[in-house]
Formats: structure tokens, C-alpha cells, sequence
């Protein structure tokens, strides 16, 4: 090959004379040297070479590259899908899962998803309503009331509370039932009765009749001596001519009082029973009712279709809740009038025991007169004109008849232990 020198010049000749520069070749093998020149073109081109390879140079490599864009954009769109419908999926299943909710209708909360809380939600009627806002301080508020009246008694018993309303917090009664007391009148013995001295008589004979009489005289009605006038001789007779007037006496009236037992526990027509709710409650939108209105279960049959609210002693209702009352004890007041009275004494006389005797002193002869009928008189006769006697007083037993037999009753059972129980059968 013709490279502008002299083909029998030697190798270094050649390269000084071409003028080019001359170093050992990085790729050569040992001990070979290059032009600098050659080995910088070799390089240039190898890196056009490079250069080219990168880049599209035709059509056809343009239309890959453009699939390979489209590859990418397709790719990722599909995972922006995918993420989109796993975050569907997943409200689908929070939806799906609460709709197996059923809703719980005293928690203020939307269990079933459905948009509805407690009474406002159809899954809570009819079990649940809206009644009115009873305010404070009732204790236990509220309950449900259990109601029943027996004419004539007794008291009805009371029921199982419901489970909605489990706690028995009140039990009490109306309309008292206690027979009626009877009382009797009627007069004690004639007390206080005395008798005026009896008029006594003496007789020369005596026998079956008194006769030829010879003085008579008044003995004292204390049973001290009283000398008789009579005149001297013998007697042989003496008679108690008036046993004396009944002076005072009355009889004390007295009043039997039949009084039946009244029973606590039985003696009513009506019982009243209230059972408190176990469970919150939520007011006004919170528990799905409008302002003012409390969504609270509605008592079963034989309860009343409403609720009530409870206070002790006499206490003023809620708007639109009615007043009873219920009682827990009474006190019996049952007795009599005082309308018994005795009248005068009746078949009451005096019977005294009358004793005379010889002289005036009162100490000798004595003989013993019988009533009313004539006595004979022994060894009995007047000292200085007169005889003597005394007497032991007595009275026949004698009654009182009563005003009347019977008297009319007074008083009653007074109920004790007042409850007031305000209920509304306004349900929403």
C-alpha cells in the first residue's frame, strides 16, 4: 500500500517523514507502536457507531419506541383502575356488613347504615315510640305502669315486669276496702239509786192481817235509830207499810264495737305497678324523634300503652301527662259515734230490812219485820210510849233501756304513703 514515502525506506523513516506523531497504541500488543492520528478517527467513529445504536433511524424503530410509551401509560392506568376498585369493594363490604345490623333502637346511633337512628328507623316500630320530654327529677323515669281494678276486692296481684322494663321499682294500691264497723248500744246497772225511809207500823194484834193499830213512824233511810210513838200495852203486830222512794239512779251507756280487720295488703280494689327501663334512652333527633320527644320501648299488653314517670307524695305532671295516685299503707280511723244514751231507771224499788225494838234506844226486844207483809212481833213492847227502829237499806236490781239499739258507725281506712304516677298515652 502506497502511503506517499519510499517503499524501501525503513519504518521509522516512513513515520517521520509523513510528519504524524507516533505513540504506543492502547490496544496494541506489546511493542507495536501506532499513528495517533488513525488510533483518534478509529475511536471517533466508534463512538459515532455507539451514538447511532441509541437512537431510532428509521420508521421502524420510531414505531417501537411509540409502543413502548404506550405500553407503559396502558400499565399504569390499569393500576390507577385497580386502585379505584379496590376502595369500591371495600365500601361495598363496610355497607354489606352493616346492613346484617339490626338496629339497636336506644343508642342514638345509625347501627344498619340506613341512614335512620333508633325510633326514626322502621326496624324499631311498633316496639318503639316518641313520647313527650318528661323533664327532672323523677326517679327511675320512666317506667311502665301495670293498672288493674277487682270491684269489690281484693287487691289484684301484680305481674312480671317485661323485659324491656325489668325493675319492679313501686308497688301500690287505690280505693280502700273495709267493711264496715257495727255498733251496738245498751245500759249498764242502776248505780247511785237510794231510797227515802220506809213508813213502819205496830199493832196490838198481829197474824195473817195487822190490826188495831197503835202508832207508826219513819225510820231514818241512813239505818240510824228512830223512835216510833206508840202507845203502852201490848203489840203483837208491826208492818212495813212504804219501803221508802227511789231517790237518784242512772245507768252508764255502753257501746260494742265490731271492728273486721282491715289487711294492708289485701283491702284495695286497685293495684298499681311500675316497672323501671334498664336501658339509655336518647331525646329529639338523637334517638330519631323530634325536639322535645323521647324514643323509648313501647310496654306490652297488660301494661299500659304508654309511659309513666313516678314521684313520692303529691307532685304536678308534665305537659301532657295525667295524674293517679297509689298509696302504700293506711291508717284504720273506724269506730262509733257517741250517740248511745240510757234513759231513767226502771222497775226499781226499795226493799229495806227493817228491825224494831222495845223501847226507844234501839237496843232490846228485837223483832224483825218482813216486806210488805204483816210480822208478828215478839216480846216487844213500848217504854215510855215508844218503840224503836232501824233498817238495812235495799233496792230491787232496777235497768236502764238504751237510746237506741244500734248506732252509726264513724271514721274509715285513711290511706297513707302517697305516690304520684304521671303517664301519656301520646306516642309518636
Amino acid at each position: 500500500m502506497d502511503v506517499g514515502g519510499d517503499a524501501n525506506a525503513s519504518p521509522d523513516q516512513s513515520v517521520a517523514e509523513s510528519g504524524s506523531d507516533t505513540r504506543p497504541a492502547s490496544d496494541a500488543p506489546p511493542g507495536v507502536m501506532v499513528d495517533a492520528t488513525l488510533d483518534a478517527d478509529a475511536k471517533a467513529a466508534d463512538a459515532a457507531d455507539a451514538s447511532d445504536a441509541t437512537q431510532p433511524t428509521d420508521a421502524a424503530d420510531a414505531d417501537v419506541t411509540t409502543e413502548m410509551t404506550d405500553v407503559g401509560d396502558a400499565s399504569d392506568a390499569s393500576d390507577e383502575a385497580n386502585d379505584g376498585g379496590e376502595a369500591g369493594d371495600a365500601d361495598s363490604a363496610v355497607e354489606a356488613s352493616c346492613s346484617d345490623i339490626r338496629e339497636d333502637c336506644t343508642n342514638g346511633i345509625d347501627d344498619n347504615c340506613d341512614g335512620l337512628i333508633d325510633c326514626a328507623d322502621p326496624e324499631c316500630r311498633p316496639g318503639y315510640a316518641c313520647v313527650p320530654d318528661w323533664g327532672t327529677g323523677w326517679a327511675n323515669a320512666p317506667v311502665a305502669l301495670y293498672d288493674v281494678t277487682l270491684e269489690g276486692g281484693p287487691a289484684p296481684q301484680g305481674v312480671a315486669c317485661p323485659s324491656a322494663y325489668p325493675l319492679d321499682v313501686f308497688d301500690g294500691h287505690n280505693s280502700v276496702i273495709a267493711d264496715e264497723t257495727t255498733c251496738s248500744c245498751s245500759c249498764g246497772p242502776v248505780e247511785d239509786a237510794g231510797c227515802s225511809g220506809p213508813l213502819v207500823a205496830v199493832y196490838v194484834s198481829g197474824g195473817a192481817v195487822c190490826s188495831n193499830q197503835k202508832g207508826s213512824g219513819v225510820l231514818a233511810a241512813d239505818g240510824g235509830c228512830t223512835s216510833i210513838p206508840a202507845s203502852q200495852g201490848g203489840l203483837g203486830g208491826g208492818a212495813i207499810l212504804d219501803g221508802g222512794a227511789v231517790i237518784g239512779g242512772s245507768c252508764k251507756p255502753n257501746v260494742t264495737t265490731n271492728k273486721p280487720p282491715w289487711d294492708p295488703a289485701a283491702g284495695w280494689e286497685n293495684t298499681g305497678q311500675a316497672c323501671a327501663l334498664s336501658r339509655p334512652y336518647s331525646s329529639g333527633p338523637d334517638g330519631g324523634c323530634d325536639a322535645g320527644y323521647i324514643c323509648v320501648p313501647v310496654p306490652p299488653q297488660p301494661f299500659l300503652h304508654g309511659v309513666c314517670v313516678v314521684s313520692t307524695g303529691m307532685a304536678t305532671c308534665p305537659d301532657q301527662y295525667d295524674a293517679s295516685t297509689y298509696y302504700t299503707g293506711g291508717t284504720d280511723g273506724r269506730g262509733c259515734t257517741n250517740g248511745c244514751s240510757c234513759g231513767a231507771p226502771t222497775e226499781l224499788s226499795c226493799t229495806p230490812s227493817v228491825t224494831l225494838y222495845s223501847g226507844e234506844s234501839c237496843d232490846s226486844g228485837t223483832t224483825n219485820l218482813a216486806t210488805p207483809a204483816c210480822s208478828p212481833l215478839f216480846n216487844l213492847s213500848p217504854s215510855n210510849g215508844f218503840v224503836s227502829g232501824k233498817i238495812t237499806p235495799g233496792t230491787t236490781p232496777g235497768q236502764c233501756a238504751p237510746s237506741q239499739a244500734t248506732i252509726p258507725p264513724t271514721g274509715s281506712v285513711q290511706p297513707t304513703g302517697l305516690t304520684t304516677v304521671c303517664c301519656t298515652t301520646a306516642l309518636q
